[in-house]
């Protein structure tokens, strides 16, 4: 969700290397215009041939000979065949976190267009990729550029940093640089500045969390797995969340535990228990109510739209309280590779689900963010604007169940 940041920088001397060097010292506009016209205009002006098709898979279990696989099109240049993606089931409700994103999906609609097929592998050998994948590339690179830009006019204004903060703004830099169009590979954090400043500072260093009684000192040490399949995975998905950062190396007074559960086809969700230390009996969160089906139903009408929009890392982009970290402890030394077998203990600095207060402070942060991108609703020009909130009960002598129970109404365009 592009929300609160990337709506997945860089700038000189950050080490950022292009991906397209062919385009790196060209101008915004004179790319878009080359990538463009080399891609839909035959300077040659012969007719365009029909769109080419798109490579499907190859069953890899056919027992046919060679001459009867084909992989590519005609407007591929020659050379090594190309891997074939495994197709991907979009209908299935939960996927494994590593699934591949169907990117061909994007690019058959760019080469589907219509364009000669001479162009298509003038492109190709020139670029060696899709033009979408081309002008993501370029667009990213703009993006990371105005960030960095973002950040040295707010460190300007405000005039003096404290060192966290101007830690805070390199690792939001860092992060940008090593994330692509489709994903945040290298982790990524809230880039607080952009947040109304009472609330800059909770983002930057954590919501303050409730304790209600004294904070425990566990430090049993983390049972290791037996099943090697499931280790390896568990291996993994802590390898990911410390080189993301969001387990550190730091004073550790004591131990939260972790395991994982299926997801998926193959995949393991990991679980981590804030519960085992007595940590979550030590603080204390406010109840807060989740909205249901019936609940959703009762503000849907004909003609009302609906999206479902899944934040990745949702509980991981927002950080810990700094006062908490030497009570999340980690020991991650069971799943050490052998030859560095030893006591490795480190800290989360992250908000980790299975914290009791993680669910409260990270729905309350991103509500704020909400309220914020809505802006002022009482403007006549936001497109969010409302006039009136009205009331359409049970009981009521005008009860209509075809509209919702309560809704935001703003005046049509004849002034209704």
């Amino acid at each position: 969700m592009c929300l609160l940041y990337k709506g997945g920088g860089d700038g000189p001397g950050l080490g950022f290397i292009g991906p397209v060097k062919l385009i790196a010292s060209q101008s915004p506009n004179k790319v878009v215009k080359d990538i463009l016209k080399s891609t839909f205009e035959d300077p040659s002006g012969a007719p365009p041939s029909p769109a080419p098709t798109v490579p499907t898979p190859i069953d890899i279990n056919k027992t046919a000979g060679d001459d009867e696989v084909h992989v590519g099109t005609s407007a591929v240049p020659p050379g090594p065949a190309p891997t074939v993606p495994t197709p991907i089931d979009v209908n299935k409700t939960s996927k494994d976190d590593d699934a591949r994103i169907p990117v061909e999906l994007w690019d058959a609609w760019v080469w589907n267009t219509r364009h000669s097929k001479s162009l298509r592998c003038a492109f190709l050998s020139k670029f060696l990729q899709c033009p979408l994948q081309t002008l993501q590339e370029w667009l990213l690179r703009v993006w990371r550029r105005r960030l960095t830009k973002e950040t040295t006019a707010y460190l300007c204004w405000r005039g003096t940093s404290s060192l966290s903060e101007l830690e805070a703004i390199r690792e939001c830099i860092e992060k940008a640089c090593l994330a692509d169009w489709w994903d945040w590979k290298g982790g990524s954090r809230i880039h607080f500045w952009r947040w109304p400043q009472a609330h800059r500072g909770a983002l930057r260093k954590g919501h303050q969390a409730y304790v209600k009684g004294p904070l425990p000192r566990y430090r049993k040490l983390q049972p290791n797995e037996r099943n090697p399949k499931v280790r390896a995975k568990i291996s993994a998905k802590l390898e990911n969340v410390l080189l993301k950062g969001y387990i550190r190396p730091g004073k550790v007074k004591s131990l939260t535990g972790y395991f994982g559960v299926p997801k998926g086809l193959s995949d393991i969700c990991m679980v981590y228990n804030a519960s085992r230390s007595g940590l979550n009996d030590a603080l204390w969160s406010p109840n807060f109510g989740l909205p249901t089906v019936e609940t959703l139903l009762r503000g849907v009408e004909f003609g009302t739209w609906m999206g479902d929009i899944d934040l990745g890392e949702m509980f991981l982009n927002f950080c810990l309280d700094e006062n908490l970290h030497a009570y999340c402890g980690v020991d991650l030394s069971p799943f050490c590779p052998a030859s560095q077998r030893r006591t490795r203990w480190e800290r989360w600095v992250r908000c980790l689900m299975g914290l009791k207060v993680s669910p409260y402070l990270r729905i309350k942060g991103l509500l704020l963010g909400l309220e914020w991108v809505l802006g002022e609703t009482t403007s006549p020009s936001n497109v969010f604007h409302w006039e009136r909130v009205c009331l359409n009960l049970p009981g009521s002598p005008d009860y209509n169940p075809q509209l919702p129970w309560v809704s935001k109404v703003k005046k049509d365009p004849q002034g209704q």
